[in-house]
Formats: structure tokens, sequence, C-alpha cells
């Protein structure tokens, strides 16, 4: 069984970085949904994604069920 994990972010990707060395999460796939950051941080927070095999969203909407509902295909598209 695939475990996913979702999270969002905007503007706080220093929180990503401190959350990610916390724990090896190679086993599961993590997709982080951006709902709004700047553009520095924003170019930060995909640099680090792709970096550390985060999948990276940047969302439309900033409503968290909208989130949520893209988080849903997301993961079903990925099984």
């Amino acid at each position: 069984m695939k475990i996913g994990i979702f999270l969002t972010s905007k503007n706080n990707y220093s929180m990503l970085k401190e959350w990610y060395s916390l724990f090896d999460y190679s086993r599961f796939v993590v997709l982080n949904i951006d709902v709004g950051s700047n553009n520095k941080n924003l170019k930060e927070g995909r640099n680090f994604c792709n970096d550390n095999g985060i999948f990276f969203i940047q969302s439309s909407n900033s409503e968290m069920q909208l989130n949520f509902q893209e988080a849903v295909n997301f993961f079903l598209d990925h099984g």
C-alpha cells in the first residue's frame, strides 16, 4: 500500500525544510500545494521540492476544500 502525504505552503518553506529534515520520507509520495507564495518563496519552494523528490503544484486557489480536491486528483492519478 502506498501512503501519500499532502501539505500546503504559503511563504513558509523554512518550515517545510525543517519538517522534511526530521524523517526519511523516501517511501512516501509527498505532495506540496503552494497556495499563494510570493515569487521569491515560490521559486525557493519549487526548487526545494524538486531537489527532494516532493511533487509540487502551484494552486490557483487558496480555498482548503479545493486544495484537498487537487490532492485527491493527484493521488488518484499516481496510484
